[in-house]
């Protein structure tokens, strides 16, 4: 059943915590759901998330629009963006799939990414998603994006936390900040790479304290960190039937 609760994603963490595999596996579940989903890369660092989806080449950046007079053409000068809207040579698609890849640091002095956080933000703020399409956004890591905005136009926020003190202490900032954007956000927790019961009870203890809700776990699975180690896409594993039990969670919330 399509729910129009869910719509647009933003998914959080320290690097290293799996937000691009969350990413991937949320995507698929809701695939399998019958949803249309649009995938955004803005990690401008992490270059695999293409291949993790299992595409062999990314599509052009979008931030390649902001570079050039096509970024007054009538589909990025328009109020609203959709979807459909987007030229296909941004865009890599399979099915009801579809990716996106904001921009990448490539080169020395090339600059900071600051005019890839204000194109992210902006597409953002104009795409309107009809019923049965949501959106995923796979962030860059750390916080940074709370400072520009980028949740403004976000309904759901979830934070990777994977069992280290960093990766909770950054996931207790972001909550903060979450609460402290303009608009009402929705509020949860992943708990990535866990090892065994009394992990997980002292993650969820912990984050009970701080009024911060779990979605679900995902236990430490070797197939999946062997895919990512070797650049293939994603497989099937166990994970994946994790992150399905997570995508009801969100949808029924």
């Amino acid at each position: 059943m399509i729910d129009a609760s869910l719509r647009k994603v933003s998914i959080c963490g320290k690097g290293g915590s799996g937000k691009s595999i969350v990413a991937v596996l949320l995507a698929r579940a809701l695939l399998k759901k019958g949803y249309t989903v649009l995938a955004v890369d803005a990690d401008e660092s992490n270059p695999g998330l293409h291949r993790m989806f299992g595409f062999e080449s990314a599509p052009r950046p979008l931030v390649d629009i902001a570079y050039s007079q096509a970024y007054l053409a009538a589909e990025f000068a328009q109020e609203e963006i959709q979807v459909s809207d987007i030229p296909g040579e941004y865009v890599a698609e399979e099915g009801n799939l579809k990716l996106m890849i904001i921009g990448k640091i490539d080169r020395a002095l090339q600059g900071c990414a600051c005019v890839m956080g204000a194109v992210v933000k902006d597409f953002l703020a104009k795409l309107v998603l009809r019923d049965g399409e949501v959106c995923i956004v796979d962030t860059e890591a750390g916080i940074e994006h709370f400072g520009r905005g980028l949740e403004k136009h976000i309904d759901t926020v979830l934070l990777v936390i994977e069992p280290s003190f960093e990766s909770f202490a950054l996931a207790d900032k972001a909550a903060m900040l979450a609460r402290g954007v303009e608009t009402p956000l929705r509020i949860w927790a992943i708990l990535n790479k866990v090892s065994s019961p009394d992990v997980e009870s002292n993650l969820r203890e912990k984050l009970l304290r701080r009024a911060i809700r779990v979605a679900g776990v995902i236990h430490y699975d070797a197939k999946l960190y062997h895919d990512c180690w070797v650049g293939s896409s994603l497989g099937h594993c166990h994970a994946q039937e994790e992150v399905e039990a997570i995508a009801e969670v969100l949808l029924s919330s």
